[in-house]
């Protein structure tokens, strides 16, 4: 195993993961509505590894309730910044009716 890591190092951010606070992974246990004002306060931090899944767990609980148009606000960029997330994102994007186009 050893071996494999060393061959096949994992990215930066990753790396960055296992010593960053995981609020953003808490939070997601509670109800929607528990821990909205929590992840807004986080998403509007500057960019981390928190405010990234921040953003992208809003933006999810956004969709859910039938805001897609403010889910696209959060989830704009966020690939770039966290590329791990990036086929969550276009996904999530993809549930938005207009397609993640702005009208």
């Amino acid at each position: 195993m050893a071996a494999l890591a060393s061959r096949y190092p994992r990215p930066a951010l990753e790396q960055v993961a296992e010593t960053e606070s995981t609020a953003v992974l808490t939070l997601a246990a509670l109800a929607p509505q528990q821990r909205s004002a929590r992840l807004q306060a986080m998403a509007q931090a500057p960019p981390s590894l928190n405010q990234y899944r921040a953003r992208y767990l809003l933006a999810v609980d956004l969709v859910a309730q039938g805001k897609a148009l403010q889910a696209l606000e959060w989830l704009q960029e966020l690939e770039q910044g966290y590329p791990v997330l990036a086929p969550y994102v276009l996904q999530t994007r993809a549930q938005d009716p207009n397609g993640g186009r702005s009208i």
